[in-house]
């Protein structure tokens, strides 16, 4: 069972630093920022609807063995809101991608063993000419294709940094 003390989100952040991304773990952090201007008598009451209120897009990353075992236990534990937190399934990198408050993430991280890693869910962008060198693309201007006239897409989905 999870206490609900005052920070207790920072708890948990130390205790289950390594199934959260950096800057999941970040922005768990400043979501006591503003509780520096409150009188502590009230600190455990906002931690409770900070926790509860805030939402956040992440990407639920399951072990390799425990994917379809993993789904099963999120449908369980978030009952009739997971259909309406469920933003897509990513059966590639054995995940999915919800819309959880800082509770359900806390509570995922406490109860569920099949869980990887937990990201955040956010856009990113990508400077075309560093990745031009990772795909290789000299080697197909060198056998003679420009990629004129033709729409070419470099999906990446940023989890592996690439050391440049």
């Amino acid at each position: 069972m999870i206490v609900y003390s005052s920070y207790s989100m920072i708890q948990s952040v130390r205790t289950y630093g390594h199934l959260l991304d950096r800057r999941l773990k970040r922005q768990m952090v400043r979501l006591y920022h503003p509780m520096r201007l409150v009188p502590c008598i009230f600190h455990r009451l906002m931690d409770h609807w900070l926790k509860k209120s805030k939402r956040v897009d992440v990407i639920v990353q399951f072990t390799e063995e425990g994917y379809e075992s993993g789904l099963n236990t999120l449908k369980q534990k978030l009952g009739e809101k997971y259909i309406k937190r469920q933003r897509r399934l990513l059966p590639q990198m054995n995940g999915c991608a919800l819309r959880l408050s800082m509770d359900e993430v806390e509570q995922l991280c406490h109860q569920c063993k099949l869980i990887n890693k937990i990201y955040l869910d956010r856009s990113m962008s990508v400077l075309m000419d560093r990745a031009a060198h990772h795909v290789h693309a000299h080697r197909l201007r060198e056998s003679g294709l420009s990629g004129k006239g033709v729409t070419v897409a470099i999906v990446d989905t940023g989890f592996f940094r690439i050391q440049i």
